[in-house]
């Protein structure tokens, strides 16, 4: 009874993660912006950290998609690319924090290996409303390179699916 129970939850948030449209906020989802954050660090270790941030700034660049951008910032903390909200760069995020006093920096200055998920509270750039945001790290050299979405719950159980999964393939690596 017990594993049948277990096997119809899995089931469940299987389905759930991906086969139900997704009711969010954002235009893309924390899959997008995972894919987006590894393409785009991917691009500054090709094209070097100068060449990147001139790509990541514009809005008429590649890496700004609907409400995915670009957001990179160094290991003090200073916002190097934020095409959405362009006033943000050159600013320490060091003593930034988010609707709910939580420093965004120190969520990111926890991650642990090359990247990880943060969340946080943030101001959308197209509504105007503060939002839950979910944001992949991703750490090249002495930068952070993060891209984000704006979700709802439904992709919180996807983003811990992933987790988990993760987890797994580690424990069963030799």
């Amino acid at each position: 009874m017990r594993s049948n129970s277990l096997f119809l939850l899995s089931f469940c948030l299987v389905m759930l993660c991906f086969n139900v449209p997704q009711v969010q906020a954002s235009e893309a989802t924390i899959w997008d912006a995972k894919a987006h954050a590894i393409k785009a660090a991917n691009y500054v270790r090709e094209k070097g950290v100068m060449n990147a941030l001139a790509q990541f700034n514009s809005k008429d660049s590649r890496f700004v998609q609907n409400d995915l951008y670009v957001v990179v910032f160094d290991s003090e903390g200073v916002i190097k690319s934020e095409p959405a909200h362009p006033l943000f760069v050159g600013k320490s995020i060091k003593y930034l924090h988010d609707t709910r006093g939580e420093y965004v920096f120190d969520q990111v200055k926890t991650l642990k290996g090359d990247g990880g998920w943060t969340e946080y509270k943030w101001l959308h750039p197209k509504s105007g409303e503060v939002l839950r945001k979910h944001s992949y790290v991703v750490k090249v050299d002495d930068y952070y390179v993060s891209v984000g979405s704006y979700d709802q719950d439904i992709n919180m159980a996807c983003m811990a699916q992933d987790e988990m999964s993760a987890q797994d393939n580690e424990s069963h690596s030799f």
